[in-house]
């Protein structure tokens, strides 16, 4: 499939060069600094430190301090036990999935079932150690639905040794609810087969409760020694110059990344390590959990906008409820009936505006033709590029 989007960052540059004029992209990674909050208190703590400490190495395996408030923080909050063997924390969520996928190279697993859409970098860390992949897409056709009889059949017929799979619904803020995963980890189990949860993006939902980890997964973890739970706190922080991850696994080739860290992995940064003990420290839950409150009314607020402003238009909704990711999409065309390119060539080129299109997130052809939209960017610029978008005539 087709990741890349350096074509779309090449002709934002060429408009740019042209005409001078900044390109309104509301579908990047990007956040609004004005709209964002970010809990700057637990940053100031994290920079706040000693000269000398900037000195030396802080390899992952040599953070007993920080693992511990880990571990206590997990217990603490969700009194779930898990092992300080059983955790590893690494530079981001992109890293963690490639050393998930070579902890799996090393088991001498072969054969992969993908479930899309997912971050870019899954499929093409599987390729590069030659995995051969198996796609389940989930579209939206069917309402990104998951037929639990479907899969089964997959992982009987492709002899599959693991299942990836992310929660929510990469780019879509549809999260997987427990009842599907209670029947995809009882399929799992009866297969004896591993299973990769990237559940970065989890977590911020925005009518329950919302906290730093799955409590579901968690459990999970201590019923099923063939779980491994990626996450990372910071992405849901918008804390993404002093981010981090956490694997939570049995793997034993995973602990023996931890402690020969200096070889494979390099050290962190001092105020990263500060930063994870700020995040981990009970007595700063407040200020986490007022961040992302407010966070995810920015978001509500930005979808009930985008919402309206499809209203009686060509394009649809998905009907989101997690996270700061939505995507929307035309009613009657997929993306087997539109040219992604010579499209945004000419949104770019007569607007301004820039979109990235579905399918570079691994959405299958058979989706209907849209973009993802980014909840955390300014209403102003929302609404500017969707009543752009919706006047063109398909």
């Amino acid at each position: 499939m087709e990741t890349s989007i350096d074509w779309i960052y090449d002709l934002e540059d060429e408009y740019k060069n042209q005409t001078s004029n900044e390109v309104i992209n509301i579908s990047d990674w990007n956040n609004e600094d004005d709209c964002i909050e970010i809990p700057k208190e637990l940053i100031i703590k994290a920079s706040n430190t000693n000269t000398f400490d900037y000195s030396k190495y802080y390899f992952i395996g040599l953070l007993e301090e920080t693992y511990q408030k880990l571990n206590h923080f997990i217990y603490k909050k969700y009194n779930i036990n898990i092992n300080v063997d059983n955790t590893l924390l690494v530079n981001n969520s992109t890293y963690a999935l490639f050393l998930t996928c070579k902890a799996l190279k090393e088991l001498k697993l072969k054969r992969i079932l993908l479930i899309t859409p997912c971050y870019f970098s899954i499929e093409r860390n599987l390729n590069e150690l030659n995995f051969t992949i198996v796609y389940y897409h989930l579209t939206s056709t069917n309402n990104f639905s998951f037929y639990i009889e479907e899969i089964e059949k997959i992982i009987d017929e492709q002899f599959i040794d693991a299942v990836f799979i992310t929660n929510p619904i990469f780019s879509t803020g549809l999260e997987i609810s427990n009842t599907i995963f209670e029947k995809i980890f009882n399929l799992v189990i009866k297969k004896n087969i591993w299973i990769v949860v990237d559940n970065t993006l989890d977590q911020l939902n925005w009518n329950n409760k919302n906290s730093l980890f799955n409590d579901f997964l968690l459990l999970k973890f201590n019923l099923f020694d063939k779980l491994i739970y990626i996450d990372s706190p910071t992405k849901k922080l918008f804390i993404n110059g002093l981010k981090h991850a956490v694997i939570i696994s049995k793997l034993s080739s995973l602990t023996s990344i931890k402690y020969d860290s200096d070889c494979n992995i390099g050290s962190l940064t001092v105020n990263q390590v500060n930063l994870m003990n700020e995040i981990y420290n009970i007595d700063n839950q407040y200020l986490i959990k007022k961040s992302i409150e407010n966070n995810i009314n920015l978001f509500k607020n930005n979808f009930e906008l985008t919402k309206n402003l499809l209203l009686d238009s060509n394009y649809y909704l998905t009907e989101s409820t997690c996270g700061f990711h939505t995507c929307i999409m035309l009613k009657n065309k997929n993306f087997h009936q539109v040219n992604s390119r010579s499209f945004l060539k000419k949104l770019i080129f007569d607007s301004g505006i820039s979109l990235i299109p579905l399918n570079h997130f691994l959405f299958h052809k058979n989706n209907n033709f849209g973009f993802r939209i980014n909840l955390s960017k300014h209403p102003y610029k929302i609404a500017k590029s969707l009543k752009v978008l919706i006047d063109i005539d398909f």
